[in-house]
């Protein structure tokens, strides 16, 4: 195994637990390889996805106490108006979650693609009862016994998708990172992949760039927030020690050195990871899957991505390839290139009518300036934060 940090002081009080720390993102941003990254740190145990379904089943029990229908629990929460923030925390904090709750996310997590840490399962019969936080505590914990550190500092997970847990994590003291990739890397990787890579059928590619807008308005609002950092996947397989110092930085914790990762990455098991990229095996970091979609994404492909993630992009700073220039024109024709749209969606999602006016009038908003009240903001932006750093980047534009 590779070299590690050192400088961390034993912990002499075996009673006193470490904090948590929670990695979370769009689907194919990095999130797993930040999390191999950090778990090589003496001061941190990361599990990798190890209770998808606690925050999949959660947000469950809440949709259907309100009798709410979405396609999926953790959505893109684009102009979502069935529920507020405040009623999601309030439910987290007083609905209890039982033991047969407990019996049937397990049994689900058995054969479910997207449990990458099977070994959380032997402790089904000893979480006992509570609210989600309580439960999510005891996992974590439960975590420490399968990657016992001497020194441990952190420990917590990744999952990807579990954007709007942030809020009420942070209130609870955990210590959260956000990764954010280029959409049309992002977008190469999910749809346009070579091999397998447990992501399933094809979405939407419309429901996917919403997908990656909800990381970006998390990442707005909370950026400056003492327990939030965002992390650029670009920046951290370009200047990789460079970025983990500053997440070390974040977390108090002492750096890396530049050889850490001559010899490779590895997983949490001491083996080396050959990266979970949708095209070939790595050893160690690569940063060869940057600006990939150049070669991998047919041209309106790249056109709709510019232009429906237009403010995010210019804003975190991503280069435009195609249409620097919002132009409707290219949402309006664009058609999905694909056979086959996973069943859970119509076949027209990402071209409907509808969304296509949904997507115009989003830009719009923010070009024109309008006074929106908070609560319409937040419909179309997630968050007041995310509107003001969205609009003033836009408006500017000639």
């Amino acid at each position: 195994m590779p070299p590690l940090a050192s400088g961390i002081p034993a912990n002499k009080n075996k009673n006193m637990l470490p904090n948590y720390l929670f990695i979370t993102g769009a689907y194919r941003s990095g999130t797993t390889l930040l999390e191999k990254l950090l778990h090589s740190h003496p001061g941190i145990s990361i599990g990798s996805q190890p209770f998808p379904l606690l925050y999949f089943k959660v947000k469950e029990a809440f949709y259907s106490e309100k009798g709410i229908i979405r396609r999926y629990p953790l959505d893109h929460l684009f102009l979502e108006d069935a529920y507020t923030r405040e009623e999601f925390h309030q439910f987290l904090d007083r609905f209890i979650i039982q033991k047969e709750f407990l019996s049937d996310m397990f049994r689900e997590m058995k054969d479910y693609i997207g449990l990458w840490t099977p070994e959380i399962l032997q402790f089904q019969d000893k979480v006992k009862p509570g609210t989600f936080f309580n439960v999510y505590r005891q996992l974590n914990d439960f975590l420490m016994t399968l990657f016992p550190k001497e020194l441990l500092r952190y420990v917590g997970g990744k999952e990807v998708l579990c954007e709007e847990y942030i809020p009420y994590l942070l209130e609870k003291g955990v210590k959260v990172i956000v990764c954010i990739r280029d959409p049309r890397d992002m977008i190469s990787s999910l749809n346009f992949r070579q091999r397998d890579n447990q992501t399933g059928e094809n979405r939407p590619i419309l429901y996917s760039l919403r997908i990656w807008r909800k990381s970006a308005a998390f990442a707005l609002e909370f950026e400056g927030h003492p327990g939030f950092k965002r992390l650029c996947y670009e920046d951290l397989v370009n200047k990789t020690i460079k970025e983990l110092n500053q997440v070390f930085n974040f977390l108090s914790l002492p750096g890396m050195k530049e050889n850490d990762f001559n010899n490779g990455v590895y997983d949490q098991y001491g083996n080396t990871w050959m990266g979970n990229s949708s095209f070939d095996d790595k050893v160690g970091v690569s940063s060869n899957s940057i600006g990939k979609f150049r070669d991998l994404l047919p041209e309106n492909v790249i056109s709709f991505i510019e232009n429906t993630c237009h403010p995010e992009m210019k804003k975190l700073g991503y280069k435009f390839y195609l249409t620097p220039v919002f132009n409707e024109e290219r949402i309006r024709e664009y058609r999905d290139p694909f056979k086959k749209i996973h069943g859970k969606f119509p076949a027209d999602y990402s071209h409907s009518s509808a969304n296509i006016k949904k997507e115009i009038k989003r830009f719009k908003i923010l070009k024109n300036g309008l006074d929106l009240p908070l609560e319409e903001k937040k419909k179309w932006f997630l968050n007041h934060k995310c509107w003001n750093a969205l609009s003033s980047v836009i408006s500017k534009e000639e």
